[in-house]
């Protein structure tokens, strides 16, 4: 009996994620507006947008993460979080080029 119900409990798990996930997205968005509100027209605006997106993206990893591993599913629980950080990089990649350019110009 107890084999037969793991399918089932790792839906319900996905279901139950899914339902707080959208929870948290809609109790934050308030927080994100008033964050771009406060951020837009500074030279900070552009590192604010990835800030949220590499929070987003972090956050969303963790979850997978943790639906494979209730799955039973190690190696894809660390797959996904390699594609999360390798995600996170390409996000935060116009920020490294900025501070590389800066610090360039810093030296020179």
């Amino acid at each position: 009996m107890r084999h037969s119900a793991q399918p089932f409990s790792l839906l319900l798990t996905l279901f139950i994620s899914i339902s707080v996930v959208g929870t948290c997205i809609l109790s934050i968005m308030p927080f994100i507006e008033f964050f771009g509100e406060v951020t837009s027209g500074t030279a900070f605006a552009s590192y604010a947008g990835v800030l949220v997106k590499v929070c987003g993206i972090g956050i969303l990893t963790r979850l997978a993460s943790e639906i494979c591993r209730d799955a039973g599913e190690n190696g894809l629980a660390s797959k996904a979080m390699l594609v999360g950080k390798t995600a996170v990089l390409l996000c935060a990649l116009p920020v490294i080029k900025t501070l590389f350019e800066q610090v360039k110009d810093f030296l020179n």
